[in-house]
């Protein structure tokens, strides 16, 4: 079943990281902060490896595929969780490329008491990325994803 443009951005924009947007960027403010207390402003690799090792994998992906599917594809949870497991990896690489260099950047050059702006002004990017891989599947990605396949 082929969705809507229009139906991708409402479901995009209605993704954990917008619908609790105050909540996780006090929570995000903190953790940030707590990065940089602990470790050294030098330590950007680390940073980058929590970023893209731990965060998105363990946290990110999980939330916004099952999140889509369940809230955007009218899916069980059931179906959202295999659709998780089919989807997972194709996530996790594109999560490398998205977050690797935006984190490295960030946590480089940009100051402390910006990295929740900028993590969420590359999470919107995320956001579209993961509800395309949600509604068209790893094949929608490598394939032109978000043409419907009626037009």
């Amino acid at each position: 079943v082929a969705s809507s443009p229009r139906r991708r951005l409402v479901v995009a924009a209605a993704s954990p990281r917008c619908a609790s947007l105050l909540l996780a960027a006090v929570d995000s403010h903190a953790g940030y902060h707590f990065l940089a207390r602990r470790l050294p402003q030098t330590a950007v690799l680390q940073k980058v490896f929590l970023e893209c090792f731990v965060v998105t994998p363990c946290f990110e992906i999980p939330a916004l595929i099952t999140w889509t599917g369940y809230f955007g594809r009218n899916q069980t949870p059931s179906e959202a969780v295999a659709q998780l497991r089919r989807d997972y990896a194709s996530a996790f690489v594109a999560g490398l490329v998205v977050w690797a260099p935006s984190s490295f950047m960030m946590f480089r050059f940009v100051p402390v008491r910006w990295h929740v702006t900028t993590v969420y002004s590359v999470g919107a990017v995320w956001d579209c990325v993961m509800s395309l891989l949600a509604f068209d599947g790893a094949h929608g990605l490598a394939h032109g994803a978000g043409k419907d396949e009626e037009g």
